[in-house]
């Protein structure tokens, strides 16, 4: 896999459970008479008292007729219509006619998916990126494309959102656009690049491009090949021996001590 191909767009903290403290919002309204003679509402933020609050919000009282749903005045969030929603904190509200209340479905934050529970917010997954439907379950990852998206938990106990780039390094470890699904020889080494975005070596091949699987000793007109691993490094040997003899005995009776290691 290419390392390099990292790409991290936003992180949070594990434990971020905390005390479920408010569930709603209530405004303070007030029947009042304006200087002309007008009868209005004052909003207020709960607590807040109607004369000498700053933050307000005057609506004209409908005497005949239907009163029109009310405002939520959140104090050092703002004012949001009936049906908005909104959030404070760690919390998400529905402005209901006056009140905000808790919303104890999902909803995104920033690229987290998070949800309310009695305890306080939790996170479910991360979102697909430019994605507000589609979301990736907190420790999972999904495979679209060329590209990995995961939703990891970090050692320190962050969560974060993380794309890959899947790709395998050529030659001398230059990056040679060797996509999942391709082989490639590299001195006499046989390699393909999985779907995962790993390096695979498959086998050897001599000059003649005579393949030899991994693990596997062939002879054919009195040269033996050899394609075998040893402490992950792969090696390919090839040896003359008298055709008379079995390739068991040409093996037994070769020392191999020079091997020409192919690192991968």
């Amino acid at each position: 896999m290419n390392d390099m191909a990292f790409r991290q767009y936003q992180s949070l903290p594990l434990a971020i459970f905390l005390p479920l403290l408010v569930i709603t919002f209530n405004c303070h309204c007030v029947d009042h008479q304006n200087s002309g003679g007008q009868d209005v509402i004052i909003l207020v933020a709960r607590g807040g008292d109607p004369n000498s609050s700053r933050d307000k919000v005057i609506i004209p009282h409908v005497k005949d007729g239907q009163q029109p749903q009310l405002p939520c005045l959140i104090t050092g969030v703002g004012i949001y219509e009936h049906g908005q929603t909104f959030t404070k904190g760690n919390f998400h509200y529905n402005c209901k006619n006056g009140t905000a209340e808790v919303i104890g479905d999902t909803f995104k934050n920033g690229s987290f998916k998070v949800i309310c529970k009695d305890t306080g917010v939790a996170v479910l997954g991360c979102f697909l990126l430019n994605s507000t439907e589609d979301a990736i379950l907190l420790g999972e990852s999904r495979l679209i494309g060329t590209k990995r998206h995961s939703c990891e938990i970090t050692e320190s106990g962050k969560i974060r959102y993380v794309i890959r780039i899947l790709g395998c390094q050529g030659q001398n470890g230059s990056e040679e656009d060797l996509k999942p699904g391709q082989t490639w020889v590299d001195k006499h080494i046989r390699y393909h690049c999985t779907e995962e975005g790993e390096k695979k070596v498959l086998g050897c091949v001599d000059d003649g491009g005579l393949f030899i699987e991994l693990g596997h000793d062939i002879m054919m007109g009195g040269t033996v090949h050899r394609c075998y691993k040893f402490q992950n490094v792969t090696y390919y040997h090839r040896f003359h021996c008298d055709k008379e003899r079995s390739l068991a005995e040409c093996i037994s009776s070769t020392k191999t001590p020079k091997l020409k290691r192919m690192k991968h």
